[in-house]
Formats: C-alpha cells, structure tokens, sequence
C-alpha cells in the first residue's frame, strides 16, 4: 500500500491499495482531536477518470453513492474511515 497525503499537514493519512477488477481500498486515518473533513479523489487513488466507481463503507457495512470523481468524508477524532471502490459497469 502507498500513503497518498491530506491537505492538512499533521491531520492524518491516507493508505491506499489496488484491488482486483480495477478497484482501490482506501483507508484515511484521522490523527487530529477535531472532526476531518476530506475530499477523497479517485484520481489520487489512480482511479480512471469518468468511469463510475460503486463505494462501500467497509466499516459501517454499507454503501455510498457511487461516484465519477470523489467521495466526501467525515472521520472522527483519533479514528479512520475504510471505503472500498469497485467499477460500476452500467452506471
């Protein structure tokens, strides 16, 4: 897996790995006392732009709209978000 950077320096981390299908697992890591708000891009992710992307919250067992560009996030304080994206053929 290889860290893709946040916007706020310190805040957390972003871990990202290519899944099977031409997919991507992300998890953002949250490492500040304050609610993290991020944008996560498919293009960081070396996601194919316009192509639609399934999303599903590994952690609360459900899924997210899918998404052509990126996917909004709020990770609690001291704690992480888990999202797997799969291509959504048809969509």
């Amino acid at each position: 897996a290889a860290p893709v950077g946040l916007g706020v320096f310190g805040a957390g981390q972003v871990w990202a790995k290519k899944l099977p299908g031409g997919g991507s697992a992300a998890l953002v890591i949250n490492h500040s006392p304050t609610v993290l708000n991020y944008t996560l891009s498919l293009a960081a992710l070396n996601l194919t732009s316009g192509s639609s992307y399934k999303v599903r919250d590994i952690w609360a067992h459900k899924d997210l709209p899918p998404t052509s560009k990126s996917v909004a996030l709020k990770v609690p304080p001291y704690d992480s978000a888990f999202l797997s994206l799969a291509p959504a053929a048809g969509l």
